[in-house]
């Protein structure tokens, strides 16, 4: 027993030793780079020989492949789900605005953790990826707080951001790992992208890019990653000139000039003093980043002075010219060996050219449809197999060109029958034909050498068949949509198929086409399906795809030195491959309404009269409402039951509508038809005529009218062109034609057909008059600004959220002509948008007032922008705002007598109700009015933990825990992860050194 229980633990420290040596063997390839030049080396010749084969093509090619890249790609298809999902989450309401961010915050700390855990197993290509993806759900979850719930303010989400991206720039310093300082890079300068109000500022812009390139150089200088400073430098170079495309007009020159001055200096440094003097060596990726780095400064700085400065551009430039000379002393180039190809002789190939073209030819005229796709396939084999039987290296090159041959024919020239079974039917018999005969060659020449086309033959047996599938698909599915879906599940039963036979059989073609595989359904969900398939297919299908990816991933890195050696533990550890990982979306739904949300609330009653007949009904806003809300804290509700409504401007119509009779003054011919003048009575107080209605003598007639009208003949307005039609009448009738609405007297109507014309009245309708209260606004609520382009801001913050129309403003300045835009930021809105511009304009003899109607009504935060020019600013006196009275309408259909109706109102952190009924109201003359009874403190009123401004603190908190929880494990971790692969590399140049 005890010699059996010591055998098992030399067994045991066999398995272990031979994976360490594997672990070893992967590190100490992946860590030799491409090609370098050492300063302290003088003589090439005593180096010894560098393979040229690309690493793609050696040993340890599958494990980074199907260990490392597409786990990688697994975790960004995870991160795009988790994107959907949220999107899917705001547009069907699951859960509340602050669940989500609490479901985001706890989703990456578990993939914090998952990373960290991971990294204690020993697997070192994948953790810092998951570690990452974590941080950048962080990163999304407090961004989305702030831009789409306005659950925090912007300047703590900045501050967030910023701890958490320098956060993870130290931990990436003081561990060594390049990935963690991408996410720690990227997160910084998205920050401010992200947070931006459209304000251009760019004096914290640029000078926050800098502190960040700072740190940047802080970060990069004792190590040789090649990875981040291309993203940095694209990351620069497009921040500048997406800025300068739109905002250089409204900047200055010298900060713009110092950005560009100090991020080119940070990175020719890193490049030419810092990374050269530390590893002792250049590699190519740096030449080809200088090279970059020169191209897009000079670029930069040529856009730079080409607007501020243009006759200096030459002049810079022969500077910036004459500072590139320091980059000689630390570049130079290397002489490339030459790869000469192995030839034939010309004889030789002209015999064997010929043979094939008249074996081919002969099966040509030998035999026609799928027998002649047979045929070309049996002869490519029968050709092949000679070659192998005979060891003969140029007949077998030469055989590819019948077999090129032959799939052609298969691909585009086999005949596809709607009438087939699936997979049961010639044309799929085919392609598994060309597959078995691939598989015959290729098992018959593996233990040949006659050229590296043979392994061809192997990926040419497995695919076949999954073109032939993908054919059969192709034809037997009429739906694009299940269609793409079917290409899907085939890509992916194949691909778990050649992985499990590769595994189980250790046959690592198996292993690679299943690779191969999944790489292409990665790309086909990036490239088409995304497009192509719904929201909610694609959460599900890219969660499901990104875990089997991840998983496939750490299987490679934990066991994949067991799976490839064949042994018996590694197999039975792939049976965990065959558990089917689904993530569903819970059914956890938001409340629909919350009494306890709101401070107040008011019940309206029935006005004076009742008519069952109409649909709508109404009430006013008064001032307590409008005081202690906005447009988005109001909720209508009877019964406890949510009601659609709409919020829109009080309309006063103080007259009746009506008609006058119509006179007919003059009438003339002319080549093409009449002139009519019509005269009008005086329309009632508070009317306004808007048709008039006439009819012919014909009943069938066709032809244009031009209305001209007017207070008095000969001077006319609102000139306007009408067609004029009837057909198929037994009589003629009366008809309106419709004109400005106005006051007029006369009308002349002139048509271009000899169709007469009878009139008959003139409608009018009431006039609309708009109800208005006037504000005056302390210049002390303003915030003023000086632009140092000469250009002054004014803000108003309107902490009533309240909707107003028109401004006066009124300045100091007895005369003044200035170009003055406004914009708005609306509530929950995190960037200003365009409402109008226009000249203030004012003479000393005019009224100090400027008076500034507005297109619609605006709310939120009002931005002024006055150009200067050349002038002093103006200094504003008095601010108001006029606010139109506001009334919400309503559908009836759900409202009786048996319950309540109720306004809750007063909750500035209410997200604003969406219903289709203000966009489906078409608008109705009748509506019932509803009377406001007193207003009444709501006593139920509670924040909730999923609501502001509770669930905010629940955020901060909840987000500095999770910082503070995976900090100290995971700087633990990967400072054990660092000293580990210091160790790899000193044996690495251990055997350098025993190589020379």
């Amino acid at each position: 027993m005890q010699a059996k229980s010591k055998l098992e633990d030399f067994q045991k420290r066999i398995l272990k030793l031979e994976s360490e040596l594997s672990q070893l063997k992967k590190d100490f390839s992946l860590l030799e780079e491409n090609v370098f030049i050492d300063f302290d080396s003088q003589a090439s010749d005593t180096k010894p020989k560098r393979s040229w084969i690309p690493s793609i093509l050696k040993e340890d090619f599958e494990m980074v492949l199907a260990g490392n890249l597409l786990g990688k790609f697994g975790l960004i298809t995870i991160l795009f789900a988790f994107l959907w999902f949220i999107k899917f989450a705001f547009d069907h309401e699951w859960i509340n605005e602050s669940g989500r961010i609490y479901i985001g915050l706890i989703l990456g700390l578990l993939t914090c953790i998952s990373g960290i855990f991971l990294l204690k197993k020993q697997l070192k290509a994948l953790p810092s990826a998951i570690f990452g993806t974590g941080l950048s759900i962080f990163y999304l979850s407090i961004t989305s707080a702030y831009h789409f719930y306005s659950l925090i303010e912007v300047e703590e989400t900045f501050a967030y951001l910023v701890v958490l991206s320098f956060g993870t720039a130290l931990l990436s310093r003081y561990t060594s790992n390049q990935i963690l300082y991408f996410f720690s890079y990227m997160g910084s300068v998205l920050s401010p992208i992200l947070l931006s109000s459209g304000e251009n500022s760019y004096e914290f812009l640029f000078t926050y890019l800098g502190i960040v390139n700072l740190i940047y150089l802080y970060v990069l200088k004792p190590f040789d990653w090649r990875f981040v400073p291309y993203i940095a430098l694209l990351s620069n170079s497009v921040i500048f000139f997406s800025w300068a495309s739109e905002n250089l007009t409204e900047s200055t020159f010298n900060l713009p000039f110092l950005y560009l001055l100090l991020s080119f200096g940070v990175f020719g440094f890193r490049e030419t003093y810092y990374f050269p003097y530390a590893s002792r060596k250049i590699y190519k990726s740096s030449l080809l980043l200088v090279i970059l780095l020169i191209i897009n400064y000079a670029l930069s700085f040529y856009r730079l002075f080409e607007f501020f400065h243009p006759d200096l551009n030459p002049h810079f430039f022969l500077l910036f010219a004459a500072s590139l000379l320091a980059f000689r002393h630390f570049y130079e180039k290397r002489n490339k060996p030459v790869l000469v190809a192995e030839s034939f002789p010309a004889l030789e190939a002209v015999l064997l050219f010929f043979f094939m073209a008249l074996g081919i030819s002969s099966i040509t005229d030998f035999a026609e449809g799928k027998w002649l796709t047979f045929a070309y396939l049996a002869f490519s084999a029968s050709v092949s197999y000679l070659a192998l039987n005979f060891q003969d290296k140029a007949l077998f090159r030469f055989s590819i060109l019948p077999w090129l041959v032959s799939l052609i024919r298969l691909y585009e020239y086999t005949n596809y029958k709607y009438n087939y079974i699936f997979l049961l039917n010639p044309s799929f018999a085919l392609y598994l034909f060309a597959g078995l005969l691939s598989a015959y060659i290729y098992y018959r020449g593996r233990d040949l050498t006659l050229s590296r086309t043979q392994k061809l033959f192997a990926f040419s047996a497995l695919f076949h068949p999954v073109i032939g599938t993908m054919v059969d698909v192709h034809y037997q599915l009429d739906s694009l949509h299940y269609r793409i879906v079917a290409y899907s599940y085939v890509l992916a039963f194949y691909a778990f198929l050649f992985l499990f036979v590769g595994f189980l059989k250790s046959y690592r073609f198996f292993r690679l086409s299943g690779i191969i595989l999944s790489i292409l359904l990665v790309l086909k969900l990036y490239a088409y399906d995304i497009w192509q398939l719904n929201l909610l297919i694609k959460i599900i299908a890219w969660f499901g795809l990104g875990l089997g990816l991840v998983m496939l991933s750490i299987i490679y890195q934990k066991f994949g030195f067991k799976f490839i050696t064949g042994n018996q533990k590694g197999k039975n550890i792939l049976l965990l491959l065959c558990l089917p990982f689904l993530l569903v979306p819970g059914e956890t739904f938001a409340e629909t309404f919350r009494e306890a949300s709101f401070h107040y609330y008011k019940d309206f009653r029935v006005g004076e009269t009742s008519d069952s007949k109409i649909k709508y009904g109404r009430f006013v806003l008064d001032k307590e409402v409008v005081s202690h809300s906005g447009l988005s804290d109001r909720r209508l509700v009877f019964n406890q039951k949510l009601i659609p409504f709409l919020t829109r401007d009080v309309i006063i119509e103080e007259a009746e509508e009506g008609k006058n009779p119509v006179k007919l003054i003059f009438t003339k011919a002319t080549k093409e038809g009449f002139v009519y003048v019509l005269s009008f009575p005086k329309n009632p107080e508070g009317t306004q005529y808007h048709s008039i209605s006439l009819s012919s003598e014909d009943k069938n007639y066709e032809f244009f009218l031009t209305v001209s009208l007017g207070e008095k003949v000969n001077e006319w307005q609102n000139a306007n062109t009408h067609s004029f039609y009837q057909y198929g009448q037994q009589e003629a009738k009366e008809k309106k034609l419709d004109i400005s609405p106005g006051n007029y007297s006369f009308a002349r109507i002139e048509t271009d057909s000899k169709t007469r014309l009878l009139f008959h009245d003139i409608y009018y309708i009431p006039q609309k008059k708009q109800y208005e209260t006037k504000r005056e606004i302390s210049l002390k609520e303003l915030r003023i600004k000086q632009k140092p382009v000469n250009r002054t801001f004014y803000y108003y913050d309107n902490p009533g959220n309240w909707p107003y129309n028109k401004l006066h403003l009124s300045f100091k300045e007895r005369s003044f002509r200035r170009k003055i835009t406004l914009y708005q930021q609306r509530e929950h809105e995190k960037s200003f948008s365009y409402i109008t511009s226009l000249t203030l304009y004012k003479k000393v003899e005019d009224d100090k007032a400027q008076i500034i109607k507005l297109p619609h009504n605006v709310s939120g935060i009002l931005r002024l922008e006055i150009a200067n020019g050349d002038d002093n600013p103006l200094e504003l006196e008095r601010f108001e705002v006029f606010s139109p009275g506001m009334e919400i309408i309503f559908p009836l259909e759900n409202i009786n007598s048996q319950g309540k109706l109720r306004l809750y109102y007063g909750n500035r952190y209410m997200q604003q109700p969406k219903f289709d009924f203000s966009s489906t109201f078409s608008g109705s003359k009748k509506l019932q009015d509803f009377l406001a009874e007193k207003e009444m403190k709501n006593e139920k009123f509670a924040y909730s933990i999923m609501e502001p401004p509770i669930s905010s603190w629940i955020i901060r908190i909840l987000y500095f825990i999770c910082l503070l929880g995976i900090s100290y494990p995971a700087y633990i971790a990967f400072q054990r992860y660092a000293e580990h692969r210091q160790e790899v590399e000193k044996l690495v140049t251990e055997k350098k050194t025993e190589t020379v």
